[in-house]
């Protein structure tokens, strides 16, 4: 969340916090992009790049790095709640930063936010249709869940995007949990041929192949 002049402890209290320009920055950073952006001198300017719009580039990158920053504070103090704040809001500003999709969806689910972090995770890959890593991470999230019959195109997805292996073994269990033992087979084929020494693979199709219902999931 972006910092104001108050802030609630872990008891509920709040905490009055005298105004600092370090405080005021990030929300008068993003008032002067707003500014700059809707003046008519800045929307008559064209290419090649003018002062104003190298400035609000140089305000941007300061703007996501103060997030970042602050996230992984956030993150490493186990403030969740509010690493999820800011992820929405980085979300906006970088539509294409897709870290800050996954990330956010992993702890709204920590939170039991399961809802908004389905939510989080399709608005990420309706902005990112071709991320290999969160078609897979939503398909984790979803066969995690018991939705294995939605995670299924996902998992299809991070595989056709030649994901690591790691897509290829969630592929087939997801196919052996769907009762689809022939399509866990190939699939399990299919990673051996591209990853010769992937072991696990090759002891999940042997297993399959052998009549063995019991999934590692690995």
């Amino acid at each position: 969340m972006i910092r104001t002049s108050r802030s609630a402890t872990r008891s509920g209290t709040i905490n009055h916090q005298p105004l600092t320009i370090n405080s005021l920055w990030l929300p008068l950073a993003l008032a002067g992009m707003a500014v700059l952006c809707v003046s008519p001198s800045f929307a008559a300017e064209a290419t090649p790049p003018t002062r104003s719009s190298q400035v609000i580039q140089a305000i941007y990158d300061r703007v996501l790095e103060d997030l970042e920053v602050r996230n992984d504070r956030h993150w490493h103090n186990g403030e969740f709640a509010a690493h999820v704040r800011i992820s929405r809001l980085m979300a906006e500003l970088c539509p294409t930063c897709e870290d800050v999709y996954t990330n956010g969806a992993w702890l709204m689910e920590s939170l039991e936010r399961h809802d908004e972090a389905t939510a989080f995770y399709e608005l990420g890959l309706s902005r990112n249709p071709k991320s290999c890593d969160m078609h897979y991470d939503f398909a984790q999230f979803l066969f995690r869940h018991d939705r294995a019959s939605e995670a299924l195109p996902h998992a299809r997805e991070s595989v056709r995007l030649s994901c690591t292996w790691h897509s290829w073994h969630l592929l087939a269990h997801i196919y052996e949990h769907l009762g689809r033992r022939d399509d866990a087979i190939k699939t399990w084929k299919d990673a051996i041929k591209r990853f010769p020494d992937d072991d696990v693979a090759k002891r999940n199709l042997e297993r399959l192949e052998a009549g063995g219902t019991a999934s590692c999931k690995q």
